[in-house]
């Protein structure tokens, strides 16, 4: 195994961050109740908000919440390059290592999610109400002409939605959406 390298945090004195993710903290309490540099560090415990590591840094008297992920990449890599953002190469988020993240473009990370199966689309969206099997049920009877008020009725949701379903803008990623005529193309029909 490799030894870890530690470099400090940019902008906040007393902190320092591992290329493993562990951030630490000489910083202890003074006298005034502020924080000051001590001599001993220890490793802070990150709390997870969204599956992603997140600690507080004080600096003048102030509490940061910083992504860990992010603390990494700027002490290693350096800032974060314009339209880029952090993401993660594995499903992990709380994996903060700095072999698994890299700063990359809004569609690449979304790239990978899709890769990867995390992509939250379909029934992996977590406010979803139907199974993709579903989903293609009512894109096929649509298709084959039932009405989205029948459709909906079966499968417990709205017309609406069944259309938007059938039309692909709901559930994009099924194959072959079904054409629907709009009212101006009915009314010319």
């Amino acid at each position: 195994m490799s030894e870890v390298i530690y470099k400090p945090v940019l902008g906040f004195p007393g902190y320092c961050v591992g290329d493993d993710g562990s951030v630490w903290s000489c910083l202890v309490t003074g006298p005034d109740r502020k924080k000051v540099e001590g001599t001993t560090w220890r490793k802070l415990k990150p709390a997870i908000s969204q599956g992603y590591l997140r600690v507080f840094l004080y600096r003048g008297g102030t509490k940061y919440p910083m992504l860990v992920q992010r603390l990494v990449l700027e002490a290693f890599v350096g800032p974060c390059p314009p339209g880029k953002e952090c993401a993660h190469d594995k499903n992990d988020r709380s994996d903060c290592r700095l072999v698994n993240i890299a700063w990359k473009t809004r569609q690449e990370n979304a790239d990978d999610r899709v890769r990867d199966g995390n992509s939250g689309k379909g029934q992996k969206n977590p406010n979803a109400d139907l199974s993709e099997a579903q989903a293609r049920e009512i894109v096929a009877r649509i298709a084959a002409g039932e009405t989205k008020a029948a459709v909906a009725r079966d499968f417990k949701i709205s017309d609406v939605h069944a259309g938007r379903i059938a039309k692909g803008e709901s559930w994009p990623h099924l194959q072959n959406p079904v054409s629907t005529p709009t009212q101006k193309e009915l009314s010319n029909g």
